[in-house]
């Protein structure tokens, strides 16, 4: 006769309990396959009742007396200590700026081409154009007048539903768009016109996306290549960025003063340097520096004489025993 091994596959954590138990059982059914039934659990895990012993027998616990008799378990410090410093990083990334295309905020020189380009072509009134997009702003909450015009930024990632959402409303817009995938809004490509421009934008945040835009000011196309356009947002974006790159002046101080850049300069040629704490002084800015309003970039050192002198040796190529020779030797001549 075979063995019934079944219950060698039950996992360890559902206790049965014996016949004599469960014959004695208070408010546990009497079905028999009930009796086998491990109990639900009060925290999702796989527990048979509490057995209590006492002086009439065994006997079952109720479900309320067996939750009670659970008591929650110390954590350890360290375990304390990581959930601690998890919270505490969740709720500082909470505060990171995340820099996405949604967060491409248009700088007005850009913003200036776009808006003279849709008055010149479609002649739209400057007093119509509206700017529903900002940070934190609610587009579908915006108040649109009567025959008003949007040229502005929206955010990328949900521009199709913008695009559906004035096609609805029968408001017009010339809206900023991914040019490489400003075609995948399949519910409103052929309702609406792609102009794509070979130029890359830098935006606010850094971001440089190469950027197209999508209109329903013209009804008739769907597509266009317009290099016009981007010639004139590459000029623009290129004369920005000029402008912003701040012009550094390549000053050069005495040997007296010792920058921190300089000082790499040494490290990068292999030319070893060391400045005792007796032969240096902290200094931020030179008097003749302050007639200019001007300082030393990251601040610097003054330096004493045998200092310096020694700064000025470390940077400088040496003359070899014969070339000294030739010197003094010419030196001879010209005295002569």
């Amino acid at each position: 006769m075979k063995k019934n091994t079944a219950h060698r596959s039950r996992p360890r954590a559902a206790f049965l309990m014996p016949n004599a138990v469960r014959r004695g059982r208070e408010g546990y059914g009497k079905s028999r396959n009930a009796a086998r039934r491990p109990c639900a659990p009060p925290h999702g895990r796989y527990f048979s009742r509490k057995i209590e012993i006492g002086g009439d027998g065994a006997r079952c616990l109720p479900g309320d007396a067996w939750r009670n008799m659970l008591q929650p378990r110390e954590r350890s410090t360290m375990s304390q200590s990581k959930e601690s410093f998890g919270d505490y990083a969740a709720f500082v990334e909470k505060f990171k700026p995340k820099k996405t295309t949604d967060d491409c905020i248009t700088p007005p020189e850009i913003y200036a081409v776009v808006l003279d380009y849709v008055r010149e072509r479609w002649g739209v009134d400057a007093g119509d154009v509206v700017r529903p997009f900002w940070p934190g702003g609610d587009y579908e909450g915006f108040e649109y007048p009567e025959g008003c015009c949007v040229v502005d930024n929206p955010p990328f990632s949900i521009l199709s539903k913008i695009q559906e959402f004035y096609l609805q409303r029968g408001i017009r817009f010339f809206l900023f768009a991914p040019s490489l995938t400003c075609l995948s809004g399949r519910r409103v490509t052929m309702r609406v016109d792609h102009i794509l421009c070979d130029c890359n934008i830098t935006y606010a945040n850094g971001a440089v996306v190469r950027t197209g835009f999508v209109t329903n000011l013209d009804e008739e196309h769907v597509l266009e290549a317009d290099p016009v356009l981007g010639d004139r947002l590459n000029e623009a974006n290129s004369a920005r960025l000029k402008e912003q790159k701040r012009q550094v002046g390549n000053y050069v101080y005495p040997d007296n003063v010792l920058t921190a850049a300089r000082a790499q300069w040494f490290a990068a040629h292999h030319t070893p340097f060391r400045l005792k704490r007796a032969d240096a002084e902290p200094i931020a800015v030179l008097d003749e520096q302050k007639k200019q309003g001007k300082a030393i970039f990251g601040g610097g050192l003054l330096l004493s004489s045998r200092a310096a002198a020694e700064r000025a040796a470390a940077e400088r190529w040496h003359l070899s025993r014969r070339e000294i020779a030739i010197v003094q030797r010419l030196d001879g001549e010209v005295s002569e």
